[in-house]
């Protein structure tokens, strides 16, 4: 149990003064984000990766907060980095993408990284009985109004999407490319990965595009 145990707790690599900031998505955990964060600590980098509350549990107990507790949460890990850390770079997947680009719309973070970050849902993949109703009504009023904030966002910023993504509608990183092109955002499409791009066949070349990222902040 200790090893599966390890996996759904958050983790945190002291490195410089670069920090990295890395969200999990809906219903996942923080081994979501473990291999990414283990290649961004090699490079040198600080790097948190967040447990979001109501998740890394068993479905009876998971998806119960709202967005908003998820958003203070995200924040807070924000200052924890500040620390130690100059510079904090977000980087999220899925819904934590969003909240990536909520703390970039606060003006709270140096960069940001969002990976299949949600404008759009494909909701007959995205709905499951054991996500309750109000968290996904919830979660839609979060997307509204991030996408609102959008324009906000002033710090340099990497899009991935992918193109096999049956959960979030690969349309929304057009979305966020058109609302925040004054900070001309690099945008990489990735042909044969599905939604839990940190995972996928393409996990390694998705590391080093992030490393590549962050090492623009390391002068």
């Amino acid at each position: 149990m200790k090893p599966q145990r390890r996996l759904v707790e958050p983790f945190y690599f002291p490195g410089n003064r670069i920090g990295c900031l890395l969200i999990h998505g809906f219903s996942g955990s923080p081994s979501e984000m473990r291999f990414m964060g283990e290649r961004l600590a090699m490079a040198g980098w600080t790097v948190y990766g967040i447990l979001l509350s109501g998740h890394g549990a068993t479905p009876e107990q998971t998806i119960k907060p709202n967005c908003e507790d998820w958003a203070k949460e995200a924040e807070a890990g924000v200052r924890k980095l500040r620390k130690t850390c100059d510079t904090v770079i977000a980087v999220g997947l899925s819904m934590g993408g969003l909240l990536a680009l909520h703390l970039a719309t606060l003006g709270l973070i140096e960069g940001i990284v969002t990976m299949n970050a949600p404008m759009v849902l494909e909701h007959d993949n995205f709905v499951c009985e054991q996500i309750p109703v109000d968290t996904l009504i919830s979660l839609n009023s979060a997307i509204h109004q991030v996408r609102q904030e959008l324009s906000k966002i002033k710090c340099p910023t990497l899009l991935m999407q992918s193109m096999k993504d049956h959960t979030i509608n690969p349309s929304s990183v057009k979305i966020i490319q058109m609302e925040i092109q004054q900070v001309k955002p690099s945008v990489i499409l990735w042909e044969n990965s599905g939604h839990i791009l940190t995972l996928g066949a393409e996990r390694k070349e998705v590391a080093l595009k992030v490393q590549d990222f962050v090492r623009t902040f390391d002068s």
